[in-house]
């Protein structure tokens, strides 16, 4: 019997002595409270969580709306292994601040994005290029964007620029000509006309039959391209953009439509220009493709 109370009396000096509750200290926490619990296996980082002053991780992704403030975000969070990868698809960029490497291991929760936002004046040329147009219609769009046609500058004019002007031949319209062009449109919108075309200089005229009091029945010279100034990219600088004026006779009606020539270059140069300052400013490694999955 005395052995028996002897033994009680051991395991409860045990107990009190290894298994009290107490408080065990944790850096970066407030100390967590140790306690038995019938002896069961419990994942402590639940508890750990929990009571932590700061992250473990820093985790999230943050969109940010402008190239400037991309680049200074990321400067203030980047170490040695963030990584920038660009979706061309997507025409987004995306830096993963804790991205994994061959040597370090990582869940890659903290990211920034920026995807390129698009000006509205390009949204608006983009949107009607190539779309046929009635007269009355052409000529209200005209009207309605006449601030970013510009006139030719040949002193002003980049090789590309005269690239293109040779390679398609004849001239761009001042935007008195285009101006002048739209309120003649206006003035002969319900007239039937006849097109003639000059190989030679790349103009064509068209010949209004006119019954209505304000129209004079002259020839009107149409250019057969004309200049638009616009940023690409929303706050970003202005791109001289070359389009081609089209027009056909339809039913007796002239319908017009225009075409802005190689606008998925000028696109992805104005990007490129914007990538490239995010390489020099920021000095992290950019990966054209998608993000890393199934980490």
């Amino acid at each position: 019997m005395e052995n028996n109370e002897n033994t009680v009396v051991a395991v409860k000096d045990i107990v009190e002595k290894y298994f009290d509750p107490r408080v065990v200290p944790v850096e970066g926490t407030k100390g967590l409270l140790i306690a038995p619990g019938g002896m069961s296996v419990a994942h402590v980082k639940r508890f750990i969580d929990d009571e932590r002053t700061t992250p473990e991780t820093l985790k999230g992704s943050t969109t940010l709306h402008n190239c400037q403030s991309f680049i200074d975000f990321v400067n203030r969070y980047k170490d040695d292994t963030s990584a920038i990868f660009y979706n061309q698809d997507k025409q987004k960029v995306t830096c993963i601040f804790d991205c994994a490497t061959k040597n370090n291991t990582s869940f890659e929760q903290h990211k920034a994005d920026y995807a390129f936002p698009f000006s509205d004046e390009l949204k608006e040329w983009k949107e009607h290029n190539g779309d046929v147009m009635t007269q009355i219609d052409f000529a209200f769009f005209i009207e309605k964007n006449v601030l970013d046609l510009a006139d030719p500058d040949k002193t002003a004019e980049s090789e590309a620029l005269k690239e293109i002007r040779l390679r398609i031949g004849g001239h761009f319209a001042a935007v008195s000509k285009m101006v002048e062009l739209s309120r003649g449109i206006s003035i002969h919108s319900d007239e039937r006309a006849t097109v003639k075309y000059d190989p030679n200089t790349g103009e064509s005229t068209v010949d209004f039959s006119s019954e209505h009091t304000d129209a004079t029945g002259e020839k009107v010279k149409v250019p057969n391209m004309f200049l638009i100034v616009i940023p690409i990219l929303k706050g970003g600088k202005s791109y001289q953009l070359p389009c081609r004026l089209r027009h056909r006779l339809k039913n007796g009606q002239i319908i017009w439509w225009y075409e802005v020539i190689d606008l998925d270059k000028a696109i992805a140069a104005a990007i490129d220009e914007e990538l490239n300052k995010i390489k020099e400013d920021i000095a992290l490694p950019v990966f054209y493709g998608d993000l890393p999955s199934g980490r």
